[in-house]
């Protein structure tokens, strides 16, 4: 394996054809674990990742999106914008050393800039093989941790990584807490703005079109028990809270969404546009 200790002899030499890029962050992490704790844990991942494909690894980029922790002491990020053109940056200089397939191996979990930026670099550089694997990867067996899929951050699988790596780098002032919801609404107000982006683009479409005889509208719907929703570490609080409180529940159905796309489909509604139906049995309004 080639790394940052090797020379540029060595790698002349070796021509290597992956280059594996770690990236952390530095950020609270709680009482018990250190500020780098995404950033070793991604060194550590890297090496192993590097090792198997013989490699060239890169040094992993401390510094990442970090911001959502800045009130915490010790906390430093880069803004989206920096970090993409960073990594575009190293690829790109890589590609120029003869390395055309990179794999990054991302420690955070609120790097949600390196997607856009590889998918980016796959598009311009058709030469260039970007990868970024998922930072877990699910399996069919029984889940190692307790709190498998409900804690949010510094909890008992970084704890676990950061002991199997250095046992001596976990502190014994250890606070467990599992919030009433999970990862899915960490940042939640930009999903909450993209939805109701949507609905101001349904409104303006309608005018627009309206001149061809073109009618947009837009169905948003309440909790459905789907293959998305079975991905939500709270699906069945959020199944439960649903029937409680639907007027019409006890659950909501893809069928009786997809009855509404129907009902927007047919000629009987050629007169309703830039309108947004709510189908969830009576749930918004039952407060």
């Amino acid at each position: 394996m080639l790394d940052a200790l090797s020379t540029s002899a060595a790698i002349a030499a070796a021509r290597p054809s992956i280059a594996v890029l770690p990236i952390g962050s530095i950020e609270q992490h709680s009482r018990h674990l250190p500020l780098g704790t995404d950033w070793i844990a991604a060194t550590a991942l890297a090496h192993r990742v590097a090792s198997e494909l013989d490699a060239y690894l890169l040094p992993a980029l401390p510094v990442s999106m970090g911001r959502c922790h800045k009130p915490m002491a010790g906390t430093v990020w880069l803004r989206p914008m920096t970090l993409a053109a960073a990594v575009m940056d190293i690829v790109r200089s890589l590609a120029a050393s003869g390395i055309h397939q990179v794999v990054i191996v991302n420690g955070h979990g609120g790097n949600f800039t390196l997607e856009v930026a590889a998918r980016e670099l796959n598009l311009a550089h058709p030469e260039l093989t970007v990868l970024l694997p998922p930072m877990s990867l699910r399996s069919s067996g029984p889940p190692i941790f307790e709190t498998a899929g409900m804690e949010v951050h510094a909890g008992e699988s970084e704890t676990s990584v950061m002991m199997a790596i250095d046992a001596s780098l976990v502190g014994a002032d250890r606070v467990d807490y599992i919030p009433p919801v999970g990862r899915e609404f960490l940042d939640y107000a930009f999903v909450g703005a993209s939805k109701a982006a949507l609905e101001a683009l349904v409104r303006s479409l309608a005018v627009e079109l309206g001149e061809g005889g073109i009618t947009v509208n837009c169905v948003r719907a309440g909790v459905v028990d789907g293959e998305a929703l079975r991905a939500f570490p709270q699906r069945e609080a959020l199944l439960a809270a649903f029937a409680q409180r639907a007027p019409l529940g006890p659950q909501l159905t893809a069928a009786d969404v997809a009855g509404a796309v129907y009902l927007l489909c047919l000629p009987d509604a050629a007169m309703i546009t830039g309108q947004t139906l709510v189908v969830d049995g009576g749930y918004s309004i039952a407060g």
